[in-house]
């Protein structure tokens, strides 16, 4: 598998998904990582966020579409490669300047090539926690190799980088 294959393969199983039913399983799940998530210190609010957005993470694994994480610098992995899912907005990936210490990380990752591309896609769904029984889409936006996209970031005038993903 080349990566067109790859872009094209990650967009016929995102998009194969439809609208995607809200399970307690799920949300057992969410709830088990926003626990640890809150032991880091982070916000409500963006545990909330951060958690809500691994259903899709969460689907693609359950249903044999991709195979489980062997490492945290990636979400899933597919034949020999390491995808992080991103989950954006807007036409960007934003990575405000306390998001940037994670830059090394991610350069990390792909030096020990345990982080190859970057999955970007959008989520439809309530603009609240979600529940049991929401109704969630998803939308396939593009896959580009992780290095790629990292050494494409430009400076923003607001705060940290960004990376135009929708051009």
């Amino acid at each position: 598998m080349d990566s067109i294959e790859l872009n094209e393969y990650l967009k016929d199983s995102i998009d194969s998904l439809k609208t995607i039913r809200v399970s307690k399983a799920f949300i057992e799940h969410r709830d088990e990582l926003r626990n640890k998530f809150r032991k880091n210190g982070r916000q409500e609010e963006q545990m909330i966020l951060n958690a809500d957005r691994l259903l899709l993470e969460w689907t693609l694994i359950n249903r044999g579409l991709v195979e489980e994480s062997i490492d945290k610098l990636h979400d899933f992995c597919l034949h020999n490669y390491y995808i992080d899912l991103k989950c954006i907005t807007t036409k960007y990936l934003n990575i405000n300047h306390s998001m940037s210490s994670k830059i090394p990380w991610m350069l990390e990752g792909i030096s020990k090539n345990l982080l190859t591309h970057f999955a970007f896609y959008r989520m439809h769904g309530p603009a609240r926690a979600l529940q049991v029984n929401d109704k969630v889409k998803f939308e396939f936006l593009d896959c580009k190799e992780a290095s790629y996209v990292l050494n494409n970031l430009k400076k923003s005038k607001y705060d940290g980088y960004y990376y135009e993903v929708i051009k």
